[in-house]
């Protein structure tokens, strides 16, 4: 059975790499709507704006995430054993 400081470091981990893969989603989708705006074709401001946001929310979420477990990193050290 894990230890829970391991078990809190794995799920700190899929954390991170969840909101990674959100901030990535939200970027791209922004990107191409941006790039289709500048190729001439027809995109509400209003939507862009509101994609424009939520890329940026979904990068502030993961920095937020990163630095917090560069602040505290996870306690990986096994305890318990018998070694005396």
């Amino acid at each position: 059975m894990k230890s829970p400081e391991v078990s809190r470091a794995g799920d700190e981990r899929r954390d991170i790499e969840t909101l990674r893969a959100e901030a990535r989603y939200q970027r791209e989708r922004y990107d191409l709507l941006r790039a289709k705006a500048y190729g001439g074709r027809a995109v509400a401001s209003k939507r862009l704006r509101e994609l424009q946001r939520m890329a940026e929310g979904a990068a502030a979420r993961l920095k937020r995430a990163e630095d917090d477990r560069r602040r505290d990193p996870p306690d990986t050290t096994i305890r318990g054993g018998s070694d005396g």
